[in-house]
């Protein structure tokens, strides 16, 4: 039947994923705990940067046990989803004391390859290590991406405030990356981004979410000093307590000379 096969698909995927997870924590010496089907902590492997809190002690004790230790984040609903669904879950949290981390739950399979529990992993990200107690680790990955872009690439807030741009639009606008972050988009280079028909088009998406692309614009860009560009977007969903933002790439093309 279809339904048994896609349910062996998924204990395949699980399968490949839970061995993945081992070896990549086996070279990076990351905290885990083995939780079985009633929620129970089997087993905890104290990684060399593992939070006080997740140590052998704990086993044998209810997963609840932890739920003071990293508040906001209901441990016992994240590992039921995994063990409903067959696949892995993530989450940005942070502990008691202000300690950021990256929390990883994997199904865990017995050696019947039946879901049996979970495995939780915790990949510390500490803001001390960077200088910043408001430290986002989303935020740095994503500004990171960004950057090696070749094309001018903005993130936008869903009122259209400049979260953050990359080298290339910095280059493109002829201004500094001081002069564009945390402005409006529409009044960058003296309001030359106000353009009806792209301003629409981030307010559809901005409502309705989904993805623009390979846009084409050849009206309202006199300001730029260029014929017709190419956008491209999508809106970025930042997860629980974060809003939506906005992420745009551009293509320009300029007008050639002689062009009237």
């Amino acid at each position: 039947m279809e339904a048994d096969r896609v349910k062996e698909q998924r204990l395949d995927e699980a399968d490949r994923a839970q061995a993945d997870l081992f070896n990549l924590l086996k070279t990076l010496s990351a905290p885990v705990a083995i939780v079985d089907e009633n929620l129970y902590i089997t087993r905890v492997s104290p990684g060399a940067e593992s939070p006080l809190f997740l140590h052998p002690g704990i086993q044998g004790q209810p997963l609840r046990v932890l739920q003071g230790q990293l508040p906001g984040v209901d441990l016992e609903a994240l590992a039921r989803r995994v063990m409903e669904v067959g696949s892995e879950v993530e989450r940005e949290v942070q502990d008691a004391a202000g300690r950021w981390y990256l929390l990883r739950i994997h199904p865990y399979l017995g050696s019947d390859r039946r879901l049996t529990g979970t495995v939780l992993a915790l990949l510390q990200v500490d803001a001390r290590q960077h200088g910043d107690e408001h430290y986002d680790p989303a935020g740095r990955y994503t500004q990171a991406v960004i950057d090696i872009l070749p094309l001018p690439v903005l993130i936008l807030e869903t009122n259209f405030l400049v979260a953050s741009v990359n080298e290339a639009f910095c280059g493109a606008a002829g201004l500094p990356r001081e002069e564009i972050e945390d402005r409006f988009f529409h009044r960058l280079q003296g309001g030359a981004w106000e353009i009806p028909q792209l301003r629409k088009n981030l307010e559809d998406l901005t409502v309705q979410g989904g993805v623009l692309k390979g846009l084409w614009i050849t009206e309202g860009l006199r300001g730029l000093g260029i014929g017709a560009m190419k956008v491209s977007a999508c809106r970025l969903e930042e997860g629980a307590g974060h809003s939506p933002r906005l992420l745009l790439a551009i293509e320009e093309r300029r007008e050639e000379k002689g062009e009237g």
